[in-house]
């Protein structure tokens, strides 16, 4: 046999030893796709999983590297976080976040800075083909929803009144019972840029102000670390959004509150 076709030969051979791994979705750590979700505006894909779920890996396996599933991902953020150590308190952490009853758990939401609401949960493996469309279709919701959001912000009317808010918590909270009202308590500092983006800017906007007035008690506190809290009427904390929340995730936050308002 000629040298040459024994070289291809011998290549070919080798080639066939070796497994081809198809490429995976681009999954990054919570820190940061939170920050990435932030700037992009997406809606976040979360994957929770443990290296001892079989699910997990079959999702990997077989789902995750689809072609399908990988082009609907790329409509979200995708973020993963790692649960195999159930005495790692970041497992802990996440459980209460993501309100997890089991693993795996793909969880597509609106936003990863609060907004109340899952666009879609998935427990087990599913079939590349229904998850892509799974995908697909919570992506639609959150693209419609988002729009919405949008339009009613541009159709807000501009306001120069400054708002009317409480400075006292125990009267915020007494008040928020006698009018069976989430409470929601702004904590600022006077005179930090951050305070001063989040009141002047965020909660400034008029459609911010007018869910505000017509369905929460709101409280402002003078503190060193900006941030928003919703309470129940009887002061039990429902949710905490950071001080850079966007006005259009907020809105369908508080909304969402106000509709689960005790009764």
């Amino acid at each position: 046999m000629a040298p040459l076709r024994i070289v291809v030969l011998l290549t070919l051979l080798a080639g066939c030893g070796k497994q081809r791994v198809a490429p995976q979705i681009p999954w990054e750590p919570l820190d940061a796709g939170e920050v990435h979700a932030r700037e992009s505006g997406k809606p976040a894909l979360v994957f929770v999983c443990a290296e001892w779920s079989v699910a997990c890996r079959k999702l990997d396996d077989q789902a995750f590297t689809h072609p399908a599933v990988r082009a609907a991902s790329q409509r979200f953020v995708t973020v993963r976080v790692d649960a195999t150590d159930d005495e790692d308190p970041a497992t802990a952490a996440a459980r209460r976040r993501f309100d997890l009853v089991g693993l795996p758990t793909l969880l597509a939401l609106d936003s990863l800075d609060g907004a109340r609401g899952d666009l879609e949960r998935i427990h087990t493996f599913v079939e590349p083909a229904e998850l892509a469309a799974r995908l697909d279709a919570a992506a639609d919701r959150h693209d419609e929803a988002l729009a919405a959001v949008r339009a009613r912000m541009k159709a807000a009317k501009p306001r120069d009144d400054a708002p009317a808010w409480e400075t006292d918590l125990a009267a915020a909270r007494r008040d928020a019972r006698a009018a069976n009202k989430p409470l929601l308590v702004v904590s600022a500092h006077t005179w930090t840029e951050e305070s001063m983006r989040m009141e002047g800017s965020t909660l400034a906007h008029p459609l911010v102000r007018e869910v505000l007035e017509r369905s929460f008690v709101v409280v402002r506190l003078e503190v060193d670390q900006p941030a928003l809290a919703v309470e129940d009427a009887h002061g039990g904390e429902r949710q905490r959004f950071p001080s850079g929340i966007a006005v259009e995730t907020l809105v369908p936050a508080l909304e969402q509150h106000a509709r689960e308002r005790v009764r």
